[in-house]
């Protein structure tokens, strides 16, 4: 169904660019008008929900190159170069558009990243308090050792985030290495993003103290 147009949008082109429009349109089958073409652009554009492998000439001679390459290493890793080959340098793009995964939103690795500082944290506060106060933190709340450990992300209902910290922890990144191979099998994301939330006002009180106190690991860790 055609949406109605009543939002009116006034903009401004170059003249190169206008005559760029004036060329796509005259190699359309009904000669639309400038503003119709502009329109049916815009929508081809936003429908494109993820990106398309669509080499040049020169990409497709390197491809090319490095395929026959390839081949003489005589590897066997399931990669299959006579395709990529085949595909790239015919036009056939189609078969390669499901080689390449949806590009991970940038916001998830800095969300690993806070998640994990966080239950750094945790971590290290809860072995930072004496003997006395950890079996007072048990009995009060119920809060042992095991309980400050981070549970990591479900493989496979939290793939991304799982993902995203095995390349940080297991890609030379150097990142959070006591928690690697953690995998909750369970998803958590959503109590951890609460915890956040908790987090981020404790996380400004650190700045004149040296960990989390046992009522702040309690909060969180309740909410875990």
């Amino acid at each position: 169904m055609q949406q109605q147009r009543t939002e009116r949008f006034e903009m401004r082109l170059g003249l190169d660019t206008l005559r760029r429009l004036d060329d796509w349109r005259a190699n359309q089958p009904d000669l639309p008008s400038r503003a119709a073409a502009i329109r049916r652009l815009v929508e081809s554009g936003l429908s494109m929900d993820r990106p398309r492998f669509r080499p040049s000439s020169g990409e497709r001679l390197i491809i090319a190159m490095l395929c026959e390459l390839y081949k003489h290493l005589d590897v066997n890793d399931g990669f299959d170069p006579t395709l990529v080959e085949e595909a790239s340098m015919h036009g056939h793009h189609w078969a390669l558009d499901n080689l390449f995964e949806e590009p991970v939103d940038e916001k998830v690795p800095l969300e690993v990243t806070a998640i994990l500082d966080m239950w750094w944290t945790i971590e290290w506060s809860y072995d930072q308090l004496s003997e006395e106060s950890q079996a007072k933190l048990e009995t009060d709340a119920g809060i042992t050792r095991e309980d400050t450990k981070f549970p990591g992300f479900d493989c496979n209902e939290e793939t991304t985030h799982y993902a995203v910290t095995e390349i940080m922890i297991n890609h030379r990144l150097g990142r959070f290495p006591h928690v690697k191979d953690r995998n909750s099998h369970w998803p958590y994301l959503h109590r951890y993003r609460s915890m956040l939330a908790l987090y981020e006002p404790m996380k400004q009180s650190l700045k004149g103290r040296k960990h989390l106190t046992s009522a702040q690991l309690a909060e969180l860790v309740r909410e875990a």
